[in-house]
């Protein structure tokens, strides 16, 4: 497969939340006239990841498949109103000669290539493998079989203190609250990454739904659904365990590419220089969860750069030199049931007080960025531009921020 001289070819590995915000924005912005766009994924659809917790979980048995289906939208539906190339399969190699996938034989070739490829957690976050392409029905399928085990436990063990399982335990304790739900978190405060009160409200509102929280401590598994603390050596017995953290990047595929051979850290993040270009190789971006950049993990830090890139690939098609990447200030948004949260963000703390149910503010945040993020009334492009131009590091609110001494 040839590709013309003079027509830039923007090949996107991974349909998550960075890759599906790039087609998104150069599909109906494109920077150049002639730019053709290639989307490359191993799953047909995307998946708002962030609300799975909710349908998973959900109280009524009807809700599960409803809400999924708000969250998910097949790419070749995507595709075709975007005018971009999808590409189901696997990803093999890659090389200078492009990009190579099962059951292909020539090569996909690019001139100039995003990877965004995400994370790998643990079930059920993780995707059922499966060896045709993924569909909305098998995942589906896979969740309501995760589902079921939840429905049949008494008794669950949340291991890790972020997000994820400060999420699981609010949800599970609004819908079933005769479950018995424990969180265990290495960390002093839940929610480490935000101010401390955000972490200390959650708990609080956890407790107060009766589950117990253990902080200061990690727990490790002696035997199948028995974990023990470090510190105190708690036995802790729950029919059913998530594992709220040790999430790696996804890019185990690219280490049989020559072309990657020192291009990944220890842990497996691709190094990225400030620009989010792989050192030495300018036409290729890595961005999200799987590169080596040293912010949290997250859809919104995803989205964040998503945002960057779009800025720098249009000023690298003009041969003009972009600013560095600067990072974007924490904003975290978590859901504590369907109708209540807590929240930081822009160096505000939500969190309901003075009243001790949580922050409904933040709930409606939540869903508002859900409903951003699958793009509903065209809000995906302006509602990010927007979130970037107050949350990036070298803007006007950071700045302020740092003035004031609340970022």
């Amino acid at each position: 497969m040839t590709q013309p001289a003079d027509q830039p070819h923007l090949v996107v590995i991974g349909g998550g939340a960075a890759g599906l915000l790039i087609l998104r924005q150069l599909s109906h912005s494109p920077p150049v006239p002639n730019l053709k766009l290639t989307l490359i994924d191993h799953k047909a659809f995307f998946e708002y990841t962030p609300s799975l917790i909710a349908v998973l979980f959900a109280k009524e048995e009807e809700d599960v498949d409803r809400h999924y289906h708000t969250i998910t939208r097949d790419y070749e539906d995507v595709a075709r109103a975007w005018k971009f190339e999808f590409i189901g399969a696997s990803v093999e190699h890659i090389d200078q000669g492009g990009v190579r996938v099962k059951g292909q034989s020539e090569p996909i070739c690019f001139t100039h290539l995003v990877i965004a490829v995400g994370s790998l957690w643990a079930e059920p976050w993780s995707l059922p493998s499966s060896s045709n392409l993924l569909s909305r029905q098998e995942r589906l399928a896979d969740l309501r079989r995760h589902r079921q085990r939840y429905l049949e436990a008494s008794s669950v063990l949340c291991v890790g203190g972020g997000p994820l399982s400060v999420e699981i335990g609010g949800e599970i304790l609004t819908a079933r609250p005769q479950t018995e739900v424990t969180i265990v978190s290495s960390s002093k405060h839940l929610l480490s990454e935000v101010p401390a009160k955000v972490g200390e409200a959650a708990k609080s509102i956890l407790c107060r739904k009766n589950a117990k929280v253990i902080v200061g401590e990690k727990a490790r598994e002696v035997s199948s659904g028995v974990y023990e603390t470090s510190e105190s050596k708690e036995r802790l017995v729950a029919d059913l365990v998530y594992l709220g953290q040790g999430s790696r990047p996804n890019t185990a595929f690219l280490s049989n590419s020559p072309l990657f051979a020192h291009q990944l850290t220890d842990k497996g993040n691709i190094r990225v220089d400030d620009h989010l270009r792989l050192h030495d190789h300018p036409n290729i971006y890595a961005i999200g969860d799987c590169n080596s950049v040293s912010e949290p993990k997250m859809f919104y830090t995803a989205h964040m750069q998503a945002i960057y890139f779009l800025q720098a690939f249009t000023s690298q098609l003009r041969n003009e030199e972009a600013p560095a990447y600067q990072g974007v200030l924490t904003s975290q948004i978590v859901s504590l049931g369907p109708s209540r949260g807590v929240a930081y963000t822009v160096g505000l703390s939500m969190t309901g007080y003075p009243f001790k149910e949580g922050s409904k503010l933040a709930s409606v945040a939540k869903w508002a960025v859900e409903r951003m993020s699958m793009d509903v009334a065209s809000t995906k492009g302006l509602g990010n531009r927007a979130l970037y131009a107050i949350q990036h590091r070298g803007g006007t609110v950071a700045r302020m921020g740092k003035k004031v001494g609340c970022l």
